[in-house]
């Protein structure tokens, strides 16, 4: 019945997807009791996220460029370049941006946003340029619309793994070793 509510509740199920292999990951063998420990609260502001700022304004972004660019022939080279590349040099800097301040916020420390950005931001967008541009071709040339979102939510599993991962760095946990242990050894 509402496209936005269904995408809403599919990019929260694969949000909760890649944030629990992000905590897989990064919890290998550090608790003391063996037992690997879930931060629902960072799960929940992550879901929160995805609710109220990412999945809309995606669900937006990707009805705008398909009324604006090209819309007679939507999967024409032309089309899929010029979408992909404006969803790469505006979309993904802004979104990023916006999802750093959203989850500082709810975190309760809004004092902590431009420190995370100085740290995390550079870095996790020429990350994101490894990954989306690939998939924002692939998106744009062979799916319509309606499918974009759920696309972008099955790739989000290895992007929400790679934010974990780097702000897991920062704090000096060790999620290289950690993933290693998740995604080779079983």
């Amino acid at each position: 019945e509402s496209p936005l509510m269904c995408k809403i509740v599919t990019g929260n199920f694969f949000t909760v997807a890649g944030d629990m292999l992000a905590q897989l990951a990064c919890a290998a063998g550090a608790a003391a009791d063996g037992r690997r420990r879930v931060d629902w609260a960072r799960t929940a502001r992550l879901c929160t996220e995805t609710s109220l700022v990412g999945t809309p304004m995606a669900h937006f972004w990707f009805n705008l460029l398909d009324a604006r660019i090209l819309p007679d022939d939507p999967h024409c080279p032309a089309a899929v370049l010029s979408k992909m590349l404006l969803d790469q040099v505006l979309f993904a800097p802004l979104g990023l941006a916006l999802f750093f301040v959203v989850i500082k916020l709810l975190e309760g420390r809004p004092h902590d946003i431009s420190r995370s950005l100085k740290t995390s931001y550079v870095k996790s967008l020429l990350g994101g340029y490894l990954l989306w541009p690939a998939a924002g071709l692939l998106n744009f040339a062979l799916l319509p619309n309606e499918y974009r979102l759920l696309f972008n939510n099955c790739v989000n599993i290895i992007w929400t793994c790679f934010l974990s991962i780097v702000s897991a760095v920062r704090t000096g946990v060790n999620c290289v070793a950690g993933a290693r242990h998740v995604f080779v050894k079983q």
